[in-house]
């Protein structure tokens, strides 16, 4: 017991670690939660955790997608440790705050904010051309710069590696790439199409500035021209894609069902002697374990169909369209 004493005083760090360890086993949870450290003589100090950090009023919590790039990647800071740049905001550094989930990073108006726990926030602006894409050839020997508000203290960071390669895809925009609308039409989309693959096209633009942007709108146009993937993207987005290339997103059976419809529910009369087609518009749903090779749709979600079935009834040669749907 005598020596655990003495290697406890001797060592403030591990004293604190070790008493906090203890006091979490015992009683710490119900957000009466301790924390231990040591005093300039030695002395244990005892105090609350922190509270939950909360972003300085007038700044943005968002990541703007002019900063994709950022995400997935490691740098280092102040020329001391590394830290991370998560996809979802979470801001990594060997720190106890950090560890605790205390720090976030956002970026917007062409800064990057990071709230570093109780040290409060950080504004760094990058040197020199900002990235436009996520080119680790290119970030090579990149650097941000600022100041922590509270006191002014410089900071800085430089460019170490990219560690998650999928966090910038998963921002992509396919309809900005392509200069499209989000609701635009498939003759719209093949149209558009044409006219940028020839543009950039290798073969009339050797720069390596047109192979990116020919290569961009290809992988575009890839997954807008695909029935099934496009479905995916605009329930779900890249991230939606990119599961169901890793086969994460099963496909289920459809539910079908046959509607009864008169002529006169359609708002069509009959006339002697004439036959027609009655249009009728259904509601298909699709779960998510599909195996017909039929579009997927996320639950709760319908695919509009329309199929047009012969008539036993007489009629005008009108048409009409009935929404049914089915749950």
């Amino acid at each position: 017991a005598w020596v655990l004493a003495l290697t406890l005083l001797g060592s403030p760090r591990l004293a604190a670690s070790f008493i906090e360890e203890i006091f979490q086993q015992f009683g710490g949870g119900g957000g009466q939660q301790f924390h231990f450290q040591m005093g300039g003589d030695g002395v244990f100090e005892q105090g609350r955790r922190e509270k939950p950090i909360k972003w300085p009023k007038g700044t943005s919590d968002k990541i703007s997608k002019k900063f994709a790039w950022l995400k997935g990647t490691e740098w280092n800071w102040n020329s001391w440790r590394n830290v991370k740049f998560e996809k979802d905001g979470n801001f990594d550094a060997p720190t106890t705050d950090c560890q605790r989930g205390q720090c976030k990073w956002s970026a917007s108006r062409g800064k990057v904010f990071v709230l570093w726990g109780q040290a409060g926030l950080h504004e760094l602006e990058i040197v020199g051309e900002m990235p436009t894409e996520q080119n680790p050839q290119k970030m090579k020997g990149l650097i941000m710069r600022g100041i922590r508000a509270s006191d002014g203290d410089k900071c800085s960071a430089s460019f170490q590696r990219v560690f998650d390669h999928e966090a910038a895809e998963l921002d992509k925009d396919l309809y900005e790439i392509l200069g499209l609308q989000d609701d635009a039409e498939e003759g719209e989309i093949k149209k558009v199409y044409r006219k940028l693959s020839i543009k950039y096209h290798p073969d009339k633009n050797p720069d390596e500035e047109s192979k990116r942007k020919f290569a961009e709108v290809r992988d575009a146009y890839e997954i807008l021209n695909d029935p099934e993937k496009k479905i995916l993207y605009d329930t779900g987005g890249m991230e939606a894609v990119k599961k169901a290339d890793k086969g994460e997103i099963e496909k289920g059976e459809d539910a079908r069902a046959n509607l009864a419809v008169s002529l006169e529910s359609g708002g069509l009369s009959r006339l002697p002697g004439e036959a027609g087609l009655t249009k009728v518009s259904g509601m298909r749903a699709v779960s998510q374990r599909s195996e017909d090779g039929e579009p997927p749709v996320g639950p709760g979600m319908f695919m509009q169909q329309q199929e047009e079935v012969p008539s036993k009834e007489k009629c005008k040669q009108e048409k009409a369209v009935i929404d049914a749907q089915i749950e």
